[in-house]
């Protein structure tokens, strides 16, 4: 899976019943591993809006309406 292959790119390297308390709300990971979990969504995000983005590119444009504005702003 691409969450768990991004959560392995950031450095999280749990046991599967930490993972669990984790998603469960029962445990809170420590300050390293929020930083790591952070790092992986936004890993895993770009991803994904660089595949949606390709995939509506690649239609020639039909039904697509992209709007491009300045981080700084």
């Amino acid at each position: 899976d691409t969450g768990y292959e991004a959560m392995d790119r950031a450095g999280i390297h749990v046991t599967p019943k930490t993972l669990m308390a984790w998603l469960a709300e029962e445990v809170i990971p420590n300050r390293a591993n929020r930083t790591r979990l952070d790092a992986a969504y936004w890993d895993l995000r770009r991803q994904n809006v660089a595949a949606d983005l390709k995939r509506r590119l690649n239609n020639d444009g039909r039904g697509t309406r992209l709007e491009v504005n300045g981080v700084d702003q």
